[in-house]
């Protein structure tokens, strides 16, 4: 939970075709919060991302801030002052639509507002979106259930479509946020997963090739040892032959 918050800014957008300025650095905590349309952006030297609508992304102070309009726009920005935040270059989704929704729709009136303090209603609303940004970084953390389900399930068949299902995202948008957050994609994360399970197999018991293949989660010892070639340069044999404890 964060404590000790100061909003010190916020101004409503209801429509947005193009930024005014390409790129920004603020002082302050700053939060974009999506309530239509999307937009490309990149935190200083980070990687370009897309936000789309029911999503925030937060910008820290002295980091400069890049976006472009792809979808024309709606939203509200807030700059705040907070001790400690935890913040991710990457967009997080809201978690209560409603809630989120109903705050920004009584910040609709709030234009260009620099003098929080005499603005107690807007500082609420703002305050509570802050709130609910903090709490839905936490849950989002992105995917970390997604994560946890490829690494408890490695040895099994995985759907990469049912994982976005339930996450609630299309396949390509779950593939794309996944790598945006974890580096990788979740069918390169699985495989890692499974390849360094094989490695420890292979050097540290005596189950066959195909035992092998099997525990971590292939059909096909054929097709194992390929996909093992493939990542190793060297068969199964080879690599254990090399490395038996």
């Amino acid at each position: 939970m964060i404590a000790d918050i100061k909003v010190t800014f916020c101004t409503y957008f209801k429509k947005i075709d193009k930024f005014i300025y390409p790129s920004e650095i603020y002082d302050e905590y700053t939060a974009f919060c999506l309530k239509q349309g999307c937009f490309s952006y990149r935190i200083g030297n980070g990687e370009e991302k897309t936000i789309y609508r029911g999503e925030f992304v937060i910008c820290p102070p002295g980091k400069p801030f890049f976006r472009k309009v792809i979808d024309s726009i709606e939203l509200c920005m807030i700059k705040f002052v907070c001790n400690e935040f935890d913040v991710f270059s990457n967009s997080i989704k809201v978690n209560d639509v409603l809630r989120y929704n109903y705050n920004l729709s009584k910040l609709e009136d709030c234009i260009f507002c620099g003098d929080m303090e005499s603005q107690p209603i807007f500082s609420h609303y703002c305050r509570d979106i802050i709130y609910m940004l903090n709490e839905s970084s936490f849950a989002d953390r992105p995917f970390a259930e997604e994560k946890k389900y490829i690494e408890n399930n490695y040895n099994k068949n995985i759907s990469i479509s049912e994982l976005a299902k339930n996450s609630g995202y299309s396949v390509v948008h779950f593939i794309n946020k996944f790598k945006s957050i974890y580096g990788c994609t979740p069918g390169q994360y699985l495989s890692d997963i499974r390849l360094r399970k094989a490695k420890e197999l292979l050097a540290c018991s005596y189950n066959t090739s195909k035992e092998v293949a099997f525990m971590c989660g292939f059909n096909d010892e054929l097709y194992f040892i390929r996909f093992f070639k493939k990542h190793m340069g060297i068969t199964p044999k080879e690599f254990r032959k090399n490395h038996i404890l």
